[in-house]
């Protein structure tokens, strides 16, 4: 589990692919060139970035439905401590994205731009849950950007989940702060009659990689269900099917490849399942490796982040000789 946290931790410090430090656009998470973004919106005082103009379209109708956050902030010493959760409501199965700053005190306020450098950062989750034993996951908090840390939590259950962020500043002052968030039940699938636009696509997207991260998460567990294994990956190979029925983005001249790289994923999944019904944990977890290096990597550089083209400069993707 820690490996898998982590992993998605360092996937909060930003992309040096871009031309312009990337943002993410609230709808479909989709990490975008701002300068390129071709809508823009305003919310609370925050500026927003969109990779579709539909995406903006659904913003702008319920903005409050893609922004949801939970703030909380605690004096200490000469400033305060500032932690977001984001979403501050999460669906089952899904990223929590945890950013902690320590600002610095402005008049009767704080001064968020310009944050003190932490020591010894780390975030430790408690998951609330009478049905289970009590389990604590810590992860050490990551540099963002700025003097901000982050880090991801995978939500697993419908109970609530503790979190205890504690830090050193600079000075040497001791800081601590105590929230929770509670996930909700995960979206109900997209209905087959809608036509298959962009939003759908991302939906698409967004179920398959929920079902990954949650399949990720119930072989490493010290007894992992036979079950729920099959269950995820049935539910991974139907999203699959339906990546021929994509539209790219801007490199729609590649979508052959795109649609061959679904294909070539069929064999490699279907072993996956047969070595998790025969019970053979660590097959399976090499296999996820596997799939992770030789094809998800590979297809997400590719097609998701359209600009990076020369795949040499990632050589653990590159095919076999």
């Amino acid at each position: 589990m820690w490996k898998l946290t982590l992993s998605l931790a360092l996937s909060l410090i930003p992309a040096v692919a871009f031309a312009h430090d990337p943002v993410r656009d609230p709808v479909c998470g989709m990490m975008i060139d701002p300068e390129h973004a071709p809508a823009t919106a305003d919310y609370l005082g925050k500026k927003y970035w969109f990779c579709q103009e539909s995406e903006h379209a659904q913003f702008v109708a319920d903005p409050a439905k893609y922004v949801s956050v939970v703030r909380i902030q605690r004096w200490s010493g000469a400033g305060a401590f500032v932690v977001t959760i984001d979403p501050g409501s999460p669906a089952v199965g899904t990223e929590v994205r945890l950013r902690a700053l320590f600002a610095p005190r402005k008049g009767d306020g704080v001064d968020e731009s310009s944050p003190v450098e932490l020591k010894d950062a780390v975030v430790h989750f408690y998951d609330v849950d009478r049905d289970h034993a009590p389990r604590e996951v810590a992860v050490r908090l990551q540099p963002v950007s700025g003097r901000i840390y982050g880090a991801l939590h995978l939500a697993e259950r419908e109970e609530e989940t503790r979190f205890v962020v504690e830090a050193t500043t600079a000075a040497g002052d001791p800081v601590r702060l105590i929230g929770s968030f509670k996930p909700v039940a995960a979206p109900p699938p997209a209905p087959e009659d809608r036509p298959f636009d962009m939003a759908r696509q991302h939906e698409v997207m967004r179920r398959f990689g929920r079902e990954w991260l949650a399949l990720g998460v119930e072989i490493e567990k010290e007894k992992p269900d036979r079950a729920a294994i099959a269950a995820s990956v049935g539910r991974i190979e139907d999203e699959r099917k339906r990546l021929p029925q994509f539209m790219l983005h801007v490199n729609e001249e590649d979508k052959p490849e795109f649609v061959r790289y679904g294909e070539d994923l069929a064999a490699p999944l279907a072993a996956l399942g047969a070595l998790g019904a025969k019970g053979d944990y660590a097959g399976v977890r090499a296999q996820m490796r596997k799939l992770d290096e030789e094809s998800c990597l590979k297809c997400h550089l590719k097609f998701r982040w359209d600009i990076v083209r020369d795949l040499s400069r990632f050589p653990r993707v590159e095919p076999a000789k």
